[in-house]
């Protein structure tokens, strides 16, 4: 029994990105959805943003500064502003049932953060805004907001510049009755009552922004037009458009979660000739083969991990024999291999072939299948198996030129060594791609990070010839999409409508806006 350092410890630096790899994933989706992140979620924010923007820069002028106010100051007003706001949406979004709304609060933020002061708010029938947290809605809307044309990047005075487009949402939302009150509490703080919430709380309900017709007009314009004629912002619009588009022909005749309609698109981008795919498709297509092979890199280390921990120090070669002296599958992968009966020594040619080509394809690859595993073999092999997939099924992608060769980058390495080194034995080329694609990026990344001053997610460290770990596991994760949001915000304009379980459909006013865009 092993006894580690970390034994006990309250927390554990789990390390978002073990491996380095996500950021190319990432990079891969965000040029098609303008800017929208994982964690912007509601498209109310965005027309919440410049609006909130525009008043506070118009009260810090109407008040001088003091002779010590610096920069950093006048962030901190501002994410206070921020963090009232926030709150603002959050009780109306909750309250939205007294003037006929769901009360949904998915991706509302500080939902957490300020319950008690909501439970407050029901309770006594008032409450004071927040002072002292939240302020996240800045950072997590201000690059959808850049990425549609609402707000410009900031200068040494200024974090963000309210464009044109940005200025109509203030045009608009002032010409409210109640909006004087509402800034008032955004700008000064105060006591909000439960009669004022009722007031001004639709124009800041997560779910009214399809009954502001204006407001909901101006957002849906930015989506659909570039804010000029610029190359970028005419790309990234293009971009943008036909994302949405080539989504809504996936869910025209029923519902569906985004990572289905990825996965769908995967299986129809690689059995089809690369002459008859757009260039979304293979884009889109190539983001989800990205992530299937880093998810494999992921189930490679997690099972190399979790198997060193149950010795006292190993390198990868005793470590890959652990792995095989299975001599078989578990039953459970039999689904993607003709064949579950191995031998370390036999040509790795010969478990590639017994990979079934279909392997993995209608289906949506996630998370929980490394962890219905077992380590010791088992991910690992499951790794394998998606590692051969991923390469036999994209051949004639990658061959027609369609596909992006990123030289040096996860993907070409995996797909290299498999070149390289398939006729030799199945051993000798497990041990180079779990050195190459799992260990090395791990330790590479991990030190990195340390040495930036991050904190420490090291999972096992280099003792001369051998690896000794440190006493925690690795989860494989899969990236997660941006493209429900995509489908998410405009579901709040009513383009889409959301079901249970994430799932989405299109609307009536959907399909009259989406079969008028020309992509």
């Amino acid at each position: 029994m092993q006894i580690f350092w970390n034994a006990g410890e309250k927390e554990y630096i789990q390390g978002l990105d073990v491996l380095g790899l996500r950021q190319l994933d990432q990079k891969i989706e965000s040029e098609w959805v303008a800017g929208i992140t994982t964690i912007s979620f509601r498209a109310r924010y965005l027309s919440l943003l410049p609006w909130l923007l525009t008043e506070f820069y118009s009260h810090e002028l109407k008040h001088p500064p003091e002779a010590d106010d610096t920069y950093e100051k006048k962030i901190g007003r501002l994410k206070r502003a921020c963090a009232r706001m926030e709150f603002l949406v959050l009780a109306a979004s909750a309250h939205g049932g007294d003037w006929g709304e769901s009360g949904n609060t998915y991706g509302v933020l500080g939902s957490e953060l300020f319950s008690s002061q909501l439970d407050e708010l029901k309770s006594d029938g008032k409450v004071d805004l927040p002072t002292s947290k939240g302020g996240a809605s800045f950072g997590t809307y201000v690059m959808p907001c850049r990425g549609f044309g609402i707000l410009s990047s900031g200068t040494n005075a200024l974090p963000a510049r309210v464009t044109p487009r940005g200025k109509a949402f203030w045009e608009v939302r002032n010409q409210a009755p109640e909006s004087e009150t509402s800034r008032d509490l955004i700008l000064n703080g105060g006591t909000l009552t439960l009669q004022q919430l009722k007031d001004i709380g639709p124009s800041f309900s997560v779910n009214g922004l399809s009954a502001s017709e204006p407001e909901s007009k101006l957002l849906l314009e930015a989506f659909i037009k570039p804010i000029d004629q610029s190359r970028w912002a005419s790309e990234s619009s293009g971009r943008f458009v036909s994302t949405v588009v080539w989504a809504s022909q996936s869910i025209a005749f029923g519902e569906k979660r985004a990572p289905e309609i990825i996965a769908e698109n995967y299986e129809t981008v690689v059995g089809k000739g690369p002459k008859d795919l757009s260039r979304t498709q293979v884009a889109w297509a190539e983001y989800e083969l990205r992530r299937r092979v880093h998810f494999a890199c992921e189930l490679l280390l997690s099972d190399f991990t979790y198997t060193l921990m149950d010795y006292e120090g190993g390198n990868t070669a005793e470590i890959v024999a652990q792995w095989l002296e299975r001599r078989a599958l578990p039953e459970s992968l039999s689904k993607y291999c003709t064949s579950i009966e191995f031998s370390p020594d036999s040509p790795f040619d010969i478990f590639a072939e017994s990979v079934r080509h279909d392997a993995f394809l209608g289906e949506v690859v996630s998370t929980r299948m490394g962890r219905n595993l077992p380590y010791g073999g088992p991910r690992a092999l499951l790794a394998f198996c998606l590692l051969v997939a991923c390469y036999r099924q994209t051949q004639a992608l990658r061959d027609s030129g369609r596909l992006t060769e990123r030289k040096g980058e996860y993907m070409e390495k995996a797909f290299h060594l498999i070149e390289v080194y398939g006729a030799g034995s199945l051993s000798d080329i497990v041990e180079k791609i779990v050195l190459e694609l799992a260990v090395a990026p791990h330790l590479a990344t991990t030190l990195r990070k340390i040495g930036a001053g991050q904190k420490c997610s090291l999972r096992f460290y280099p003792d001369g010839e051998r690896l000794r770990p440190t006493g925690t596991g690795v989860v494989a994760g899969y990236s997660g999409s941006r493209l429900e949001n995509v489908l998410g915000t405009l579901a709040d304009l009513g383009v889409f409508a959301r079901e249970n379980g994430n799932r989405f459909r299109r609307t009536e006013f959907g399909t009259s806006i989406l079969d008028g865009l020309s992509v």
